[in-house]
């Protein structure tokens, strides 16, 4: 009898934590929307986050003063430059716009349309844990993956090509 059992209990184990399994993907927030935040660039021009709907967006939260943000800058502003298939948006977190420009000209990258959001306000929504912090966002303004720490060029090229999808 005990034999006959064990393989029952099992299965009835397995089909609780299945059920289980489903219940958390349920109880998972919706990824968020774009929010409709109107950010500043460096020269001080407005620029509403829901005007950039209706492309598909790789967001990258990043400050000078972050080592990995530094190192994975000049590849983000090359794919910018290069029409990679999805916008490249840059948000500094934190930081005036004074500093920020010295940072460009100190460093020679060139200000792909780097946007500032002074009061952290994106770092909060998304509950990030630090910096840098790449957000890949489809056309309708759905988060699809956010990513926590510096980007590789594969790592990039991945997300963009999963927003193609």
């Amino acid at each position: 009898a005990l034999r006959m059992s064990l393989p029952l209990s099992a299965s009835a184990g397995a089909a609780i934590v299945l059920a289980g399994m489903g219940a958390l993907t349920l109880l998972q927030p919706a990824r968020p929307l774009l929010p409709d935040l109107t950010l500043q660039t460096l020269q001080g021009r407005s620029v509403a986050l829901a005007s950039l709907r209706g492309q598909p967006l790789v967001v990258n939260l990043w400050a000078t003063w972050c080592p990995p943000c530094r190192r994975e800058l000049p590849l983000l502003i090359q794919a910018a430059q290069q029409q990679t298939g999805a916008r490249i948006v840059l948000v500094n977190e934190g930081e005036a716009a004074p500093r920020v420009a010295a940072y460009l000209q100190r460093e020679r990258l060139t200000d792909p349309g780097v946007l500032l959001d002074p009061g952290n306000r994106l770092l909060s929504l998304y509950q990030s844990p630090g910096l840098p912090t790449t957000l890949f966002i489809r056309a309708d303004g759905t988060v699809q993956r956010v990513h926590i720490g510096e980007l590789s060029t594969a790592t990039l090229q991945q997300g963009i090509a999963a927003l193609r999808k």
